[in-house]
Parts: C-alpha cells; structure tokens; sequence
C-alpha cells in the first residue's frame, strides 16, 4: 500500500489532516486527498469552516453576482443605442447592395448587345422594382 493509499484510508477512518501532517505526511498530499474525498463523497466529514470564513465567502460570492448584474444591465442599457446603430447599417449596406446589383445587371446588357440609354433605363432601380415588390 502507498502513502497515497495509507493518506486516503486514515482519513475515512476519522484521522484529521492536522493529525496527519503532525505524523510526518506531506502537508499538499494530505489535503489533496482530503479534497478528492469530500468531492467522491466518500464518508469524510468536511473539514470545519469558520462561520468567518463561510461570511467572507459568502460576501465574495455576491460581490461577484452583484458585478454580473451590473454589467448586464450596462448592456441593456446600451441595446437601443446598439439597435439604431444596426439599423443605420442595414441601410447603408441596402443601398450598397442595390447599386452594386443595378450596375451589374446594367453591364450585363450592355455586354448583351442592349443600347446604352435602354439599359441603364432598365437597370436603374432594378431591385427595388422586382426584388422589394
């Protein structure tokens, strides 16, 4: 059996880890095992806690909370500032995207043999007669 083994047996029999670092085994072994016990749920009572310590957790763990909502609201806050800013790009890229497809189409006839004047008439405006509705 190793120390390891040895470690992990004298706590579940009831050994607390100040007694078994007071034996001579090495103080990171000792609470290593004790935490894979208490995780395993293998009988060994958790180690006490101070009620000054489980405070000051507690304490630690809202402050955290209390920053995660904090920063959402933030963000909430900012939504329609976001909204209109998207909307805003929407628009551009609309209008982008309507130019570029009445200019292609307006290429594409010429190429195609159509007169000029007849196929810019065509294609200006191309999109938003039959794509929008």
């Amino acid at each position: 059996m190793g120390k390891l083994d040895d470690i992990r047996q004298r706590l579940t029999a009831g050994n607390s880890p100040k007694q078994l670092i007071d034996e001579g085994y090495a103080k990171s072994s000792v609470f290593n095992e004790a935490k894979k016990l208490r995780t395993t749920k293998t009988g060994l009572p958790d180690l006490p806690v101070s009620d000054e310590l489980q405070e000051l957790r507690q304490k630690r763990d809202m402050i955290k909370l209390q920053k995660e909502i904090a920063e959402l609201e933030a963000t909430k806050e900012k939504l329609p500032e976001r909204l209109t800013a998207l909307e805003n790009k929407v628009a551009k890229l609309e209008s982008i995207v309507n130019n570029a497809v009445d200019t292609a189409l307006l290429i594409c006839l010429e190429e195609a043999g159509w007169d000029r004047e007849e196929a810019r008439e065509y294609a200006d405006g191309w999109v938003g007669k039959n794509i929008k509705g």
